[in-house]
């Protein structure tokens, strides 16, 4: 999948309609990109030899709606995020979840320096394309302020983490499990 990483957005011929992206492990995903209309099946027969040519097993099937869909995986998180940056762009919200997700994993792993580099690269993102409010970008400054608790910035971990609890209560609700959430490790802190 190294080929995946020599250009960051596909061309708009195989720019797919619809992708979805499902679990397979811990760490590898399956991903289906959906092409429809007249152009459907060339779009999507690129896309499979341009898979193929770099070792990636991938199948084309013909869904009842006609359109065609290119199947592959198993990928790690990394290539399934270079798919998502390619196929949508950096800044788009799911590759920006992606992202996030990514980051929260790191941070599980003990690898705080990543995930906190990750998150204050994707924070502004997430404000500017989802809004401050959004419930994606509230996980994402909770995530960063739970990095910063771990890291000893007290400080900085308790305006993170008010703000996404200030947002949480606003967007939210008092009685959503992320307010209660973000509410209980303000008071443990």
């Amino acid at each position: 999948m190294s080929d995946l990483q020599k250009s960051t957005e596909l061309p708009t011929p195989t720019r797919p309609d619809k992708i979805s992206i499902w679990p397979i492990s811990d760490n590898e995903f399956g991903i289906d990109v959906v092409y429809l209309g007249a152009t459907g099946y060339k779009r999507a027969d690129i896309v499979l030899r341009q898979l193929r040519a770099v070792g990636a097993t991938a199948n084309l099937t013909q869904e009842p709606d006609q359109a065609w869909s290119v199947r592959f995986g198993p990928i790690d998180r990394t290539a399934m995020l270079q798919v998502l940056n390619r196929a949508n762009g950096n800044e788009h919200p799911d590759t920006l979840k992606a992202r996030a997700g990514k980051a929260e994993v790191l941070a599980a792993q003990g690898k705080l320096n990543d995930a906190e580099t990750e998150l204050r690269k994707i924070l502004p993102l997430m404000e500017l394309s989802l809004g401050k409010d959004h419930p994606q970008t509230l996980a994402a400054t909770a995530a960063l302020a739970k990095c910063a608790w771990e890291r000893g910035m007290t400080a900085e971990a308790t305006s993170l983490m008010t703000r996404a609890y200030q947002g949480a209560l606003k967007k939210l609700g008092p009685m959503h499990p992320d307010t209660v959430s973000y509410e209980a490790l303000l008071k443990d802190w």
